[in-house]
């Protein structure tokens, strides 16, 4: 309540009403003293005495009869003119015994709700310490729908609720680690659109690498990156490390060359790359001429559709004589057999013809530097994603046979040529025994397959007695191989494409990265406003133009190609300006985007001078 106002109020309120009233006075009741207790205030100051506003409601108190006036007025309290009296009796709500209260505080429901409790703490009352060595090795399967939880983990699993959709379309950041597990690939890609969209609408997913490209990217990774821990595979063959056999099956029956032979992906020390290793088990070379001339030899043929041998050397690093092939490691790869043979893929013409364009331009490129790859043959053809083929293990046998071999070269180039026509009717048939009985399989693949591929398979067969070169094979089959280019750079477009974008995100990232080293840095060296003054401001009003903008509704704004646009404008310097507003829309800045490139790196160069 307002006090009672001094002056004319007061005397104009004692002349109306002199009679003093049995009512607390509220000066004592708020402040402890009346001031106006000596200059005739008409309530009383004595609390002590029972009063008729004590017993009866506030808004009947204007009805009370005036008393008589030889009633006595009571004397007021010789109050302190302090404005907080000691005196003042304490405060004492009512109903404060809290002695006699016996129900819960809690709501109902939450009492009776029972306690989390976890099962290996229901098994025992005691809580032991954390060992966890005992815990079961955590080993999922091949498949992310098949892994399934062990049950000492399944145990303590909580359903949680599903998230939200993400506003980016599905995209999030993954910091890959090299794990013993398979990398879980559908994180990678975006969800998909249920929505048509308009022709002027993109997606997030465009501005960034398609999701199968990028899957199969993570694939070769996680392969290159694969290793057997603790391995009893030598630590070292020449300068190799990390050895990794590449082997479907450990078969010493299996003879190759001869011998019997071991495949390995192995780490480089020179230059840090992955190479395959072949070895020939059992195999001791005495004379080492022969590695340095098939090595001289073999170096100057380059071609896409082969592996490059890189290096031959002997080793007894397993503990007996081994023979070390080096060669390109291509991941992902599989060989013609185990493609169409063991996993029963089909074939039709299409793809026999693509596989008879890139052997034969292999087989030019070897031809043409004097030499023949006599290993054409399912099981020393490697194909890689996107149907492309590689010659594999070439220069094994001119090492083995170095001294032995009778035949001519050109004798073993039309050899090539023959081994060419065997494997495409073993592709053809699906046997591998098909190449045996030629006549028989070409007179039932004419039920199939055209007659250009017929006559051509014919003319590879019988190359002993025409004498024919890789030229004019394929200059038989030019249609085929103007196709096979012209899809070929179809495909150069569409990777160059995907590599323009790779760059423009570097572009960003760059940029993205400086304003996160600048923005909102608590201090610099001894300035510990240095974010917040100078230039630095300014790039905080950028931060928040490009990530932190709102709709006329208040709603965050998320909008990619806004940030993509911006960071791009600032990574290039344009003379576009920009309009910059603070929070509490006091400041206001245009300004160029050279200028915001140039605080960029100012404030980088004093961040790189503490």
């Amino acid at each position: 309540m307002k006090p009672h106002s001094a002056g004319s109020d007061l005397n104009s309120h004692i002349s109306s009403n002199s009679t003093p009233i049995n009512t607390p006075c509220r000066n004592i009741l708020i402040h402890g003293f009346c001031k106006y207790a000596d200059k005739g205030c008409i309530f009383t100051h004595d609390l002590t005495k029972p009063s008729v506003a004590t017993t009866m409601p506030v808004e009947t108190t204007k009805n009370i009869p005036s008393q008589p006036k030889s009633a006595p007025v009571a004397s007021p309290l010789p109050l302190s003119k302090k404005k907080f009296n000691l005196k003042t009796p304490s405060f004492t709500p009512g109903g404060t015994d809290l002695s006699g209260i016996s129900k819960p505080l809690l709501p109902p429901k939450v009492i009776k709700s029972t306690s989390f409790v976890t099962s290996n703490l229901l098994a025992s009352k005691s809580v032991s310490s954390f060992d966890f060595q005992s815990l079961p090795t955590f080993t999922p399967s091949a498949s992310t729908s098949e892994a399934t939880l062990d049950s000492s983990v399944a145990s303590l699993a909580i359903e949680s609720p599903a998230l939200p959709p993400s506003p980016l379309n599905g995209h999030s950041i993954h910091m890959g680690n090299i794990t013993n597990f398979p990398v879980q690939y559908q994180l990678y890609a975006p969800e998909a659109m249920s929505i048509p969209i308009k022709p002027n609408e993109r997606l997030v997913h465009d501005y960034f690498m398609p999701s199968e490209l990028r899957e199969l990217l993570l694939r070769k990774n996680e392969v290159c990156f694969q290793n057997i821990p603790n391995s009893t595979f030598p630590p070292f063959v020449g300068a190799y490390q990390s050895l990794m056999p590449l082997d479907i099956s450990i078969d010493k029956t299996r003879l190759d060359f001869g011998y019997t032979t071991w495949l390995y992906k192995a780490l480089s020390n020179i230059d840090g790359n992955f190479y395959s290793l072949r070895r020939i088990e059992g195999y001791r070379l005495d004379d080492l001429s022969p590695i340095d001339v098939v090595m001289d030899n073999w170096k100057n043929v380059a071609s896409p559709y082969i592996t490059n041998i890189y290096d031959c050397f002997p080793s007894n690093q397993f503990n007996d004589d081994s023979l070390i092939f080096v060669y390109d490691f291509c991941p992902l790869s599989k060989t013609l057999q185990e493609y169409h043979f063991l996993a029963k893929s089909p074939v039709n013409e299409q793809i026999l013809w693509n596989y008879v364009v890139q052997i034969l331009l292999a087989l030019s490129s070897i031809h043409k530097c004097g030499l023949a790859a006599r290993i054409v043959d399912p099981k020393r053809i490697l194909l890689l994603p996107g149907n492309k083929v590689k010659l594999n293990s070439l220069g094994i046998f001119d090492v083995m046979d170095f001294n032995t071999n009778s035949a001519t070269i050109e004798e073993l180039q039309q050899k090539d040529f023959q081994d060419l026509g065997f494997l495409l009717i073993s592709l053809a048939c699906g046997s591998s025994s098909a190449p045996k009985q030629p006549e028989k399989s070409l007179k039932f693949m004419s039920t199939v397959f055209s007659d250009e591929f017929i006559r051509f398979i014919t003319c590879l067969i019988h190359t002993e007695t025409t004498n024919i070169s890789s030229k004019q094979l394929i200059s038989q089959i030019t249609p085929r191989v103007i196709d096979f280019f012209r899809k070929s750079q179809y495909s150069q477009d569409n990777y160059q494409l995907e590599l323009c974008k790779a760059l423009e995100n570097s572009r960003c990232f760059r940029v993205l990265t400086k304003l996160g080293f600048i923005n909102s840095r608590s201090h610099n060296g001894l300035d510990k406003n240095w974010s917040e003054g100078s230039i630095r401001y300014i790039l905080s009003l950028f931060r928040d133009y490009v990530f932190h903008q709102v709709d006329e509704n208040g709603n965050p704004v998320i909008d990619l190609s806004h940030v993509l646009e911006c960071l791009k404008k600032a990574d290039a310097g344009t003379d576009e300006k920009v309009l910059l507003v603070s929070r509490n829309e006091k400041n206001c800045f245009i300004i160029k985007y050279t200028q915001l490139k140039e605080c960029i790196d100012l404030s980088m160069e004093d961040l790189s001078k503490i």
